[in-house]
Formats: C-alpha cells, sequence, structure tokens
C-alpha cells in the first residue's frame, strides 16, 4: 500500500476553536488555534473536510481530522497555517509532510497527556496508587493490570488512567477483579443474512412476512467477580478511549463500581470492515457491531459521561501541564478526607 506522508501534529475542537493539541515539531506549537490554511479560515475548511469522515458523530469527525487512520488523507502535502496567539500578532508557518528530516520526526512529543506504551504502576498522592495503561490490544497489558491491583489490596485509592486508550481485546480479568457483585455485561447486535429472509425481502409481497433486517444479538450475561480489591476505583478517561477502553468503562459506570472522572469518551464501539484504495488515497470502514448498554440502552455514538466533569482546556496546553490529573488527584482526596471523617 501506497505510504502516505503523516502529519506532524494533532488537533482537536476545543472551546469552540481549533487548537494544536500534540505537535513534533517546534514551528507548530501546542495549545495554540489554528486560524487559517492556505490564507482560507480554518474553520470551514475543516468542516468541509470532516463531512468525508464517516464517524459516529460530529465529535468523533472532528476528533480524527489529523488522525493517520482518516483525516491524514484530507491534507494537502504542502500548506501554510496561520496561529492566533492569545494577546499576539498571528504567525504563519509552512508545513511540508514530504520532509524527511528526522529531527521533524522524531522529536519528544510535546502537548496533551499521552501514556508511556504498556503499563506503569506510580503513587500519586499519599493512599492513592495510579495505574495508567496505553491500550489492552496487548494481553500482558491486562495481566501487569491485574497483577497490580492484587499487589495494591490495602491500598485506600486506585485511579485508572485510560486517556487515549484506543482498545484491543475488553479487559474481562481486569473488570472480574474490581467488581463487589455479580454485573450484566453489555449487548452486542450484528447483522446476520439468512438465505431465507432475503429471499421474502426480495420477493416483497403483502401476503408474505418481510423482515427488513435479521440480527444476531449476543452479550448481557451476568459477569461473576473475582474480587482482588475493595477500595475505592476511580478512572480518568478522556475522548480517546474507545472499543475495549469504553467496555472498561462501560461495566464500571453500569456497576456503579468506579467514579468515572475526565471527559466524554469516544462513542466507538466494537469491530470495522476496512477496505483500502490505495490509489485514490482512500479508506472505506464499515461498523460490523451495534453495542448496547446492559440495559439495552443504545451506546453506539454516544460517548460515556463522566461522573466528574474534567475537560481539556487551552490554557492547560498553553502552560503544558496536566491539569486534568491534578484536578482529579484533588476529586480523589476530597471523596477519601470525607469517608476518613465518615460524612
Amino acid at each position: 500500500m501506497h505510504c502516505y506522508p503523516g502529519l506532524p501534529f494533532r488537533v482537536g475542537f476545543i472551546e469552540g476553536k481549533w487548537i494544536v493539541t500534540r505537535s513534533w515539531t517546534k514551528s507548530v506549537p501546542v495549545g495554540v488555534e489554528i486560524s487559517a490554511i492556505n490564507h482560507d479560515v480554518f474553520s470551514t475548511w475543516a468542516d468541509q473536510q470532516v463531512a468525508f469522515i464517516s464517524d459516529s458523530s460530529l465529535r468523533d469527525q472532528r476528533q480524527d481530522l489529523t488522525s493517520m487512520k482518516y483525516g491524514v488523507w484530507l491534507w494537502p502535502r504542502k500548506f501554510t497555517l496561520t496561529f492566533h496567539f492569545p494577546g499576539k500578532k498571528d504567525v504563519s508557518v509552512d508545513v511540508d509532510r514530504n520532509l524527511s528530516d528526522s529531527s521533524e520526526k522524531n522529536p519528544p512529543i510535546k502537548g496533551r497527556y499521552v501514556a508511556v506504551k504498556g503499563v506503569s504502576v506510580s503513587q500519586i498522592a499519599p493512599g492513592i496508587e495510579r495505574i495508567t495503561v496505553s491500550d489492552f490490544s496487548h494481553p500482558e497489558n491486562e495481566k501487569k493490570m491485574v497483577q497490580a491491583v492484587r499487589d495494591h489490596q490495602d491500598v485506600p485509592a486506585l485511579l485508572f488512567d485510560v486517556r487515549g486508550n484506543g482498545g484491543g481485546s475488553a479487559p474481562n480479568d481486569l473488570i472480574q477483579s474490581l467488581l463487589e457483585k455479580p454485573t450484566k455485561d453489555e449487548i452486542g447486535m450484528s447483522p446476520q443474512h439468512i438465505a431465507v429472509n432475503d429471499a421474502y425481502s426480495d420477493v416483497a409481497l403483502s401476503d408474505v412476512l418481510s423482515y427488513s433486517h435479521t440480527w444476531f444479538r449476543f452479550g448481557g450475561d451476568v459477569i461473576k467477580p473475582k474480587t482482588l480489591y475493595h477500595g475505592k476505583v476511580f478512572v480518568l478517561t478522556d475522548d480517546g478511549c474507545a472499543s475495549a477502553c469504553e467496555d472498561f468503562l462501560m461495566i464500571m459506570k453500569s456497576s456503579k463500581r468506579a467514579v468515572i472522572m475526565g471527559e466524554e469518551s469516544a462513542g466507538g464501539y466494537g469491530l470495522r470492515s476496512d477496505v483500502f484504495f490505495p490509489k485514490q488515497n482512500m479508506r472505506f470502514s464499515v461498523g460490523v457491531i451495534n453495542v448496547l448498554w446492559p440495559d439495552g440502552t443504545e451506546a453506539e455514538g454516544k460517548g460515556i459521561m463522566p461522573d466528574i466533569s474534567i475537560p481539556l482546556t487551552q490554557e492547560e496546553l498553553l502552560a503544558g501541564k496536566d491539569d486534568v490529573l491534578e484536578k482529579a488527584v484533588k476529586y480523589i482526596n476530597t471523596v477519601m478526607k470525607k469517608e476518613h471523617h465518615g460524612q
């Protein structure tokens, strides 16, 4: 397949503006607003491009504008960006995606939080252990997380930081290690083609029973806990948490086992089927599973809402700090103090 050059930055639609959220090059600063591309209004150009991205919601389309899987195909190979700096003069820079300069490709990532590959465990504050995981694609990651839960059974609070976790395989062992009571699993539905049903639909006679769709439904079973931990559980998430990461969020929230903090998750569940058209620089993806909450409520395209909203801000990106994590820890400390005083 033809290798289309990537983008040395990522953008997000934050507080009603297009903001640079990550950068691999000094010429594109993090936290600034993009006001123009090739001297045209950037928001107008971006709205035109996201119309070509098939996603579950407008929020997801915007999020994928600079993703390597979707939006990267929509950008010119060479273009000029104009940045609006608060209280300063606008600055324009030229971006050439064809550059092979290693300093452009491999500087340290700057911008919004990115999890270290794999699993990391650390004490973020007295009585609070933070467990981060970059993805659930590798079984070893889940094994390490379960072991971390086992190793910290006496810690008052566990914070699972799953920001930017794009998923993988549902972390069922991790879920069972945290649950304290039996809980219904999520439900999956997928279109099913049955010859006789398709034939009835094709005939479409008024006196013949005809179904427009036949669905295979699965899941919804009761998850039996294998509890390793009885303390307080908190989960920090964002719009980068998708697929298997949302499987984890969904059960933690529906069972009321954890307090979910941060931002609404991606709202992209299940599997997809991909078809590539390299000559046209196109990729066509079709979702093959419709996911429902354990109670049957529609889930696709609707991210899991946090119990405690801690949105990413432009100010945080400009300052180069992880204010979201600091606010999450502050909230946990407040909860633990109330617990200690019996309130």
